[in-house]
């Protein structure tokens, strides 16, 4: 019998580490022989066509197609690493609920290590008032309440080590 394909959903906000450690899960699992697509949050969106939309209610419309993306790839037998701020707590119910292969991870960071990272500037720029719609600052981060995983990203381990228990990780909503 085949594996039912996992849905690896990182969420975290901004600056958390949430790309760099599904690109290095994907890397272990492609090295595993599975067949893995990493949707990684900026990316999707530009293929979407929403780069520049960060509202609550285009934040909320992309986190359900994530969602939907992630499922349909799943359903075909390929796992899925999906990276992503997901601040949407509803949206990470219909997930468990609807993809069998759900694994949660909540990458875990916190403020003043995601405010001193600042790779794409996020938090400085509100700061001086350039930009708003800042998950975190302008817009609730919802973190989950329960998890499957919890990768401390502020604990001084690297990706890999965090990529590699996330890849061991084996629970009830996967075969």
């Amino acid at each position: 019998m085949q594996e039912t394909a996992k849905l690896y959903w990182l969420t975290g906000l901004a600056g958390a580490g949430k790309t760099t450690i599904a690109k290095e899960l994907q890397r272990i699992l492609q090295s595993r022989g599975v067949p893995v697509v990493l949707f990684d949050g900026d990316e999707v969106r530009e293929a979407l066509q929403m780069t520049g939309k960060y509202s609550l209610q285009d934040r909320q419309w992309l986190a359900k197609s994530y969602a939907g993306l992630s499922r349909l790839v799943t359903s075909q037998g390929v796992h899925v690493i999906c990276a992503t701020i997901s601040p949407f707590p509803e949206v990470r119910t219909w997930l468990r609920e609807n993809v069998p292969g759900y694994v949660e991870v909540y990458v875990r960071t916190s403020n003043e290590t995601v405010k001193q990272r600042d790779q794409k500037q996020l938090y400085s720029r509100s700061s001086r008032g350039e930009v708003s719609d800042v998950v975190g600052l302008d817009i609730p981060f919802s973190a989950p309440e329960l998890p499957d995983i919890v990768a401390d990203n502020d604990s001084g381990k690297s990706p890999h080590s965090i990529a590699l228990t996330i890849a061991n990780f084996e629970s009830a909503y996967s075969c």
